[in-house]
């Protein structure tokens, strides 16, 4: 069994726990958080779980005990709590981004070869979405023929829009918090790096956040292969969660339309699409295999994969984007 814990109990949080609980090969050990409620809510539904309020206090009571934790904390606070989490000897989990910035890039460059027989993952879950296994499947064999665009829409839902407010003075921004899963699905997909972005975006219903970029938000960007890609998000969608990809090649196109899996667009069609309500629904599959990829990792010592570069590749191309939309802004 992998002995594991567990750090910060927000929706993320919940999620990685309840897979944990469920895995056969893991034991999750220990949960911490400083939120209230969280304490009193694990008393009720995990009592065998020990509980901590600081990262601290975990790791001086069960470092020694547990072979890796995961993070689903603020990220701000990533590359600190990963510091300190492979000092202690442990294998982590991090949700993404890994850093907000290029000081903190720089950190986690120095800790992963410092620290290179840890292993280190960043939760770029879709990749272990089956309609995106399978799209990187195509672009493999050569089906969609050369790349010539890629665009991706990550969107929430409006309903969600009041429960965010409080905490955008803090968040990461659109690019960091939310394009940062297509970032990496461009880079996985077409192993490119960009060479020239543009960004844009405002405050279209909540003035609120004009100074926290917005609830509104896309981008343009040219690929060194010659690819272009195009990003949309927004906190203010009335149609529900909606996660959208679409790969146009020479040869064909490709979609993954939120919960209907993957289609090959070759000729003109007719087509419904449901958008689904959470993203906690539309990857269910893809949260639990990211999970059971980790722990088969640490237990058979396989490489990682998204690893910490991934996470600083997607990261730095995200905050480039969001460079671009605040020179815009100006």
């Amino acid at each position: 069994m992998i002995k594991t814990a567990l750090v910060g109990l927000g929706r993320m949080g919940r999620i990685h726990l309840r897979n944990l609980q469920e895995h056969p090969s893991a034991d999750l050990m220990a949960v911490c958080s400083n939120q209230p409620g969280d304490e009193e809510w694990i008393r009720q539904q995990y009592p065998c779980l020990q509980y901590h309020q600081t990262l601290s206090g975990l790791l001086h009571a069960i470092a020694k005990d547990v072979d890796c934790i995961f993070l689903a904390t603020p990220s701000i606070l990533h590359p600190d709590q990963i510091k300190a989490c492979l000092r202690q000897g442990l294998h982590v989990f991090c949700e993404k981004p890994l850093a907000v910035d290029e000081a903190g890039c720089q950190a986690l460059e120095r800790l992963a070869i410092q620290y290179g027989d840890q292993k280190l993952m960043v939760g770029f879950m879709r990749r272990f979405d089956p309609s995106y296994q399978e799209l990187k499947q195509a672009v493999d064999d050569g089906r969609v023929g050369i790349p010539i665009l890629f665009r991706a829409y990550s969107c929430d839902p409006a309903h969600l829009i009041d429960g965010y407010l409080p905490y955008a003075a803090h968040g990461a921004g659109h690019f960091l918090d939310m394009s940062i899963h297509d970032i990496d699905l461009m880079h996985w997909l077409l192993q490119s790096n960009p060479m020239q972005c543009m960004s844009t975006g405002g405050a279209f219903q909540y003035q609120e956040l004009t100074e926290h970029g917005g609830d509104v938000a896309a981008a343009f960007m040219s690929l060194q292969n010659g690819a272009v890609a195009s990003f949309y998000t927004s906190r203010i969608a009335t149609q529900g969660y909606w996660v959208e990809t679409e790969l146009v090649g020479s040869r064909t196109t490709y979609r993954v339309l939120d919960d209907l899996g993957i289609q090959e667009v070759t000729s003109t069609e007719n087509r419904q699409t449901h958008f689904g309500l959470d993203f906690e629904d539309r990857f269910a599959i893809a949260f639990k295999r990211e999970v059971d990829y980790f722990i088969r990792a640490i237990r058979d010592n396989l490489l990682i994969a998204p690893s910490w570069a991934d996470g600083l590749r997607a990261t730095r191309t995200a905050l480039m984007l969001q460079e671009s939309f605040q020179m815009i802004k100006k």
